[in-house]
This record gives structure tokens, sequence and C-alpha cells, in this order.
């Protein structure tokens, strides 16, 4: 009976809660939403996973179908197709060793055919080359030979050389498949160390993307889920809430994955740090909506806490993450496919996390209420609001305004200072600078760059309409050989190799006569060779250095270069270099009376990744004023003056300025990682000026002068501004541990701005309100006309039910 009292005891004021609660929405669907997000869990989880299993990077697909660049190179795929070529080399694969032509048998069309798969379409290596150009119809002789595959696929010792494998269908499909076949092969079937064999060419470079942008992202993620789990802890101070929103937080990184598995798309190596992104934003909204929730129950009780905690938060919260929704938003602007991904999925998150926090998180408070002490009275007993805390933020606060001159001036002359460099920015997307020096990729090039030559393709195709032409097939060869050779006189031109290659001596043989060198008839030679030519017309094409374009009529000879990989070139100018050199020449040649030279078209990796580069700065110009735009109008509408809503920009702008702006000064380039920084923390950046901002707003209808109004914003809000900030910035420092380029600087920079942008949202906003600008966020804010002391006090401390922009 002692025990049935008790118990009765325990639940009785616990029904009675429940009868007082049967109108709220909350403790009407709390638990019917728990269920569904508990039902969701696993099959959210298993689209995150699939979402990520379709991680693929292939640079030629980061610029839109609409770019002149990408017809241009999709036009030369279709006709050539050989720019998906794997080199293949290893210390001992010389001329004169036939596991050379072993290896190349082994993974031969022929041979692949009674595989389950048919990762190659065609395999050539410079032992065969050699031999082919030693036979009919070039007949060169060994050292000829040798010297026209030089760089290219002999090595600058005359013995070096490789082994090059185009990819078929499958292969490009399925290119870590198709390498680890290269892997395979070389080590079971011949014996060669796999640590020896170096792999090169595009594939080879999307491949390790790939392969960089996984690696540790496990690791990373987890590190990432316990900085913002300690911190939760460190901040909210109990178990039962930290459970809830690190389990809200897992649940919105799951979500923002699974919404590109939902919507068709496909991870990217930029896309695999969104994830963490909205991860961070959802612990950030998290705790605002606890601490309302907080305010809510200590001032009223627990009947109706979780509704009173959403009524109070939403319209702050929903600022937050709509400020943060429109700085991924711009990035929409951007030609980068990769970053117009990021944008748009990112935003989509972010926006779909604050809907389901505000559904979720209320409903776990509702269900599993948080232990409040005895005592807890009044919001000042809260850990975050704990009288020494106020005392604290209210010294640092009025210190800050007490010197409103002197920070000005402070702010003006770093910002200045720093934010001259802007015009020097510079944009990189050399490919090999997205690894790290201690890649294995890296390794590979420098061996093969050094052992064979350069390896990032450049095509120049030569354009002649067969119905204008009057050049005979060896003339249309001249032709093509005169705009190779002028091209080989560019210094950063590795190797070039055209038709030409594997064409005999244009020139007419001499022989000596007497005393003096007779030639021969060269126009006889010259219809002899032509003839010999045309008959091998179609061997040129099988080598894809000649194409027929049906569509145009036009015969297009290609002529392709390599670059070095590793080189710091600007291939802006390398491709101005090339135009003019062929254009003048083929200019002359047009006034020299040939006709039928339709043009000259200049693609290949390196103009697409050039076009990128351009792409890449002129996305971050876009994106970042596009963003300053849409938040200044919404700041504008939120505190219903637009010069209000244009100063609140000014301490978001100041830290990407500085920031970026030192950048430049030290010559620092950006590339796709860092590009998205600026628009991303600029939005987050506004969320704490917002908050202060309404804190400002709320104490100057208080009744207090525009300086007293400022200290008491910052007591009020300067923790939760610090708290939230250290969130995203800790959680996101943890990726510049990876071993991915653009990911490691992407954590660095976030970090870097989001702690300029603390150190201006809690000093030069504070400086600047304080001053006359401050009566530009008052409006409509006017003194209520009935106050007193205790009221102020309670409304400095709480406040949740306001529902007007002055509320918090």
């Amino acid at each position: 009976m002692v025990i049935k009292a008790r118990w009765l005891a325990f639940i009785g004021p616990k029904f009675h809660s429940h009868a007082l609660m049967r109108k709220s929405f909350y403790a009407r669907f709390g638990v019917p939403i728990i269920v569904v997000v508990a039902i969701m869990f696993p099959i959210t989880v298993w689209a995150a996973i699939l979402a990520l299993a379709s991680n693929r990077n292939d640079v030629k697909e980061w610029l839109p179908e609409s770019f002149q660049a990408t017809q241009d190179y999709q036009e030369f795929q279709r006709h050539f197709g050989n720019e998906t070529f794997v080199l293949v080399s290893w210390d001992d694969c010389t001329l004169d060793n036939e596991r050379v032509d072993k290896f190349a048998a082994l993974l031969s069309p022929a041979a692949d055919s009674s595989s389950e798969h048919h990762y190659f379409q065609r395999v050539m290596t410079g032992r065969s080359l050699v031999q082919q150009l030693m036979s009919p119809p070039e007949n060169l002789p060994r050292g000829e030979a040798i010297k026209r595959l030089k760089g290219s696929f002999v090595g600058p010792d005359d013995r070096q050389t490789c082994v090059i494998l185009t990819l078929a269908d499958e292969g490009k499909e399925n290119i870590h498949s198709a390498l680890e076949s290269i892997y395979t092969t070389a080590t079971q079937e011949l014996g060669i160390p796999r640590e020896s064999i170096r792999m090169g060419g595009p594939p080879v470079d999307n491949d390790a993307i790939d392969v960089e942008g996984e690696r540790m992202l496990l690791t990373l993620m987890q590190l990432s889920g316990i900085v913002g789990l300690g911190l939760a802890w460190w901040y909210l101070r109990d178990v039962r809430l930290t459970i809830m929103v690190f389990v809200g937080g897992v649940y919105s990184a799951a979500i923002s994955l699974a919404l590109v598995y939902a919507l068709g798309g496909r991870i990217n190596s930029v896309l695999l740090t969104m994830p963490s992104v909205v991860y961070t934003a959802g612990l950030s909204a998290a705790i605002h909506i606890i601490n309302y929730y907080r305010h809510g129950r200590v001032q009223e009780g627990l009947f109706g806490a979780a509704e009173r905690g959403v009524k109070a938060a939403w319209i702050p919260c929903s600022l937050s993450a709509g400020t943060t929704a429109l700085g991924l938003v711009s990035l929409c602007s951007s030609d980068l496919v990769p970053i117009r991904n990021f944008g748009f999925y990112t935003s989509l998150g972010v926006a779909i996390t604050l809907g389901f926090m505000f559904l979720y998180l209320p409903s776990a408070l509702q269900i599993w209420p948080p232990t409040m002490h005895r005592g807890q009275h009044s919001p000042e007993d809260l850990s975050a609001l704990d009288p020494r805390h106020r005392r604290r933020m209210r010294w640092l606060g009025s210190r800050i305004v007490a010197r409103p001159l002197l920070i000005w001036t402070v702010f003006v002359v770093v910002g200045g200072l720093a934010g001259s460099g802007l015009h020097r920015v510079k944009t990189t997307i050399n490919l090999m600078s997205l690894f790290s020096p201690d890649a294995e990729i890296i390794h590979s090039y420098r061996w093969l760059e050094d052992k064979i030559g350069p390896l990032v393709p450049m095509e120049v195709v030569l354009r002649l309409d067969q119905q204008e032409t009057t050049l005979s097939f060896v003339d249309r060869l001249a032709l093509v050989e005169r705009v190779q050779t002028a091209i080989e006189t560019i210094p950063n031109v590795g190797s070039a190799m055209s038709a030409v290659t594997f064409a005999p001596d244009l020139s007419p043989p001499k022989r000596t006569g007497g005393l003096r060198r007779v030639l021969l008839n060269e126009t006889s030679y010259r219809a002899l060779l032509n003839k010999r030519l045309a008959a091998h017309r179609d061997d040129f094409v099988r080598e894809e250095y000649l194409a027929d374009d049906a569509e145009t009529d036009q015969e297009l000879w290609r002529i392709s270069l390599r670059v070095a990989a590793l080189a710091d070139i600007d291939y802006g100018e390398f491709i101005h270099d090339i135009q003019n050199k062929v254009e003048p020449l083929v200019e002359h040649e047009k006034q020299s009376g040939i006709e039928g030279i339709a043009g000259v078209t200049y693609t290949g990796l390196t103009p697409v990744v050039y076009m990128a580069e351009r792409a890449l700065l002129n996305g971050l110009v876009e994106s970042f004023f596009g963003a300053f735009v849409m938040m200044a109008v919404v700041m504008s509408i939120v505190f219903r003056d637009i010069r209000a809503g244009l100063y609140t920009m000014l301490p978001n702008v100041w830290p990407v300025a500085v920031v970026f702006g030192t950048m430049s000064w030290l010559g620092i380039a950006l590339d796709i990682g860092t590009m998205m920084t600026a628009s991303v923390a600029m939005g987050v950046c506004v969320d704490d000026t917002v908050h202060y901002a309404n804190w400002f707003r709320r104490a100057t209808r208080m009744g207090l002068n525009r300086h007293d109004a400022a200290v008491l914003a910052f007591e009020n809000s300067a923790g939760a501004i610090y708290q939230s900030t250290v969130i995203v910035a800790l959680g996101l420092v943890t990726f510049a541990l990876s071993t991915f380029m653009p990911t490691r600087r992407f954590g660095l920079l976030m970090c870097t701005l989001l702690a300029f942008g603390l150190v201006a949202d809690l000093v030069l906003t504070p400086a600047m309100v304080a001053g006359a600008i401050g009566r530009f966020f008052t409006r409509g804010c006017g003194p209520s006309p009935i106050r007193n002391e205790e009221n102020d006090e309670e409304e400095s401390s709480s406040g949740d039910e306001d529902q007007d922009v002055c509320a918090a």
C-alpha cells in the first residue's frame, strides 16, 4: 500500500499536467512526431549512404553545357575521344623490356573480351609505336622514331617508355575498378610491385579526387560530431538535452545527404563538406530553441513550455537560418557545377533542418522534459545567464560602447589596409593543387614528368572544308606540320603529336651527285608520297589524329600537346600564347592562296580548367554581392529602414574584406574549396548581428537611451552569439585535418572568417548602434507607455512571448 501510495503521488501530477495540456500541439502530436522520426531514421540513413556511394568527380563536367569550352570539348570527344587515356609506367618499363608488350597484351581489348568487364578500348606502348614508325610506310630509322615519340611515349633518356590505355565506356563509368585492374594485372601477372607502378592522365586525376575526398571523411565527420557534442554539453550542462541536440544534428546531416539521393543528384568532393555545415547549423538552432524553452519554463512552468519556446524562437531562428540559406543560395549563381550544387543542396538542407528542429526538438522536450533544479525561479539562474556571466558581459559591453571612435578607427584602418588587396585576388583550379604534397598522385606525376614528359592535355584541331580546299593529302599534312612546329616553339609545351608523327618525312630525300647535292624532282616525289599516304588514310583515323565531321563536311586534323601538371602555369596566358602562334600562321596560309581552312579550335582539359578558373572568380564576385543584396533587403524589411539594413551588413562584410584581402597580399590563390566561404560565412555572421540588433531594439523599447541599450543588448545576447559561432567554427575546423586540400582550406578559412566575424559582431556592432547610427535600428520601437523597474528587469531577461520584431 505504501508503494502504491508513493507511485500515485509520483504519477498524479503528471496525469494532471497531461490533462491540462490536451489542447497543446506538442502534447497531442509529440509522440506521433517522435514515432515518425524514429521510423524515418533508418530510411534516411540508407538514402544518405546511397548518396555517399555516388561520389564521383570529373573536372570536365564542372562547367555547364552552355559554355563554349564545354561544347568544344564535347565536340572533340565525339570525334576523337582519346582524352580518357591512362598512362602507366614503372621503373623497368623500357623500350628493351619485353614485359611491356606482355602487359599491354593482358589489358588489350582482345584479352579483355574474355573477361566479365571491358574497361579498355585500346592499348598502345612506346615499344609498339617505335616498331610501327620503323615499318612501312614510315620506314624511319630507330633514332628518328624515338625522337618523334620523345616527351610523350619515350623519356628524355631514350629508354624509359610507358603504356597508354584508352578507356572504353565501361571503364569511363567505373574508373576506380579500371585502375584497380591495371594494378592487379601488373602485380599478379607480371610480379611488378604495386608501389613502383605510376599512373597519370585525366581518369587518374578524377579517381584521385574521389579517393582523397573520401579519405578520412568518416573520421572527420565523427570528430566534427564529437566537437559539436562536447560544446553542446558544455553550454547546456544537461545530459538529456545534449543527447536531444546531438541526435537532431546527426539527423539533420543525414537528411541533407538523403536530399541529394532523393532529388537524383550526385555527391562530389565539394558536397562532402555539406553534412558538417548542416550538422553545425542544426546544433546552433537547437541550442537557441532550448534556451528559449528554458526561459519559458522557468517563467511560467512546465505546462506549455514547448509551445512557448517555439513561439519565442521561430522569428530569430528563422531569420538566422534564412540568412545562412541566402548566403548559400547565392552560390547557385556560380557557373561551376559543384559549387552551384553545394549552394542548392546545403541551403535546402539548412531550411529543412530548421523545420525538422521545430517539430522534433519541442516534441522530445515535451515527452522527456529535462530536470530543472529546485530554486530556479528566474532566467538569471540558468547557467548561460547566471549573475556572474551577466556581470562579465555587462562590464565588457560597457567598455566597448565607451570607445566608439577608437573602435571605428581600428576597424576602418584594418579593413582598408587589408581590403585594398582585393583587386589582386587570384583563383586557381590547378588539379595538382587539390592534393596534399604527400599524396600518392603527386609522387606519381613528379616521377612520370621526370621520366617521360608532361601529362596535362591540350588539343588544337585544324578544320578544313573538304568542299573548298584544293590541298592534296600530303599538302594537308604539311600544313599540320607547320602548325605543330610553331606550337612546339612555345616554352610551356612539353611535347606535341599529330598525324605527322606517324607519317614519313614529307620533305623529298637528297642524294649526292658529283660535287653538289641534287634534289629529286619534288613534284614527282610529292605525287608518289601523296598516293601512298592517301592509301593509308584510315590508319591516321585509327590513330585518332584525323576525323571527318559528317555534319559540316569538314576534315579535322588534331594536334595534341602536353603541359606540365606540376608547373605553376597561367593557363590563360598559355592559351593566349598558342593562339598568337597559330592564328597569324593560319592567316598567312590563307593569304598565300590556300583555301578551305575553316578555322582552329582550342580544346582539351587546359581550356576547360582555364574557363573554370574564370568562372570561379566571377562566381565569387557574383555570389558575394548577390548574398549581400539579398541579406541587406531582408534586414531592411526586418528593421523597417533601408539604412539599418545596410549598416547591418558592415560587420559582416568586414571579415571577408580583411581575410580575403590579406590572402591576396600574401599571394594565396582561391580555389574551389575557399571560394564558397565568403557567402556562407557572411550568412552565418549576419545571424549574430540580427540577434544583437533585436536585443538593442527591445532595450530601446523599454525606454533606455542608445548607450544603455547597447550595453543591455550585449549583456543578453553575447553569450548566445559566441556559443553558436564557436559551435559552427570548431565543428568545421576539424576538416583542416583532411588530406584533400579544398576540404582542408574550406575548414580553415571558415573558422578564420567566423572568428573575425565574431569580433566584428561583438565589438563593431555595439560601437555602431550606440552612436548616431543606432537611431536607424529603432524605428517602430518606441518606449512602452507603462513601465516599472520590475517589468524592465523581467523584459530584459526573457521576453519570450513578444512576437514583434523587437522581441529576442
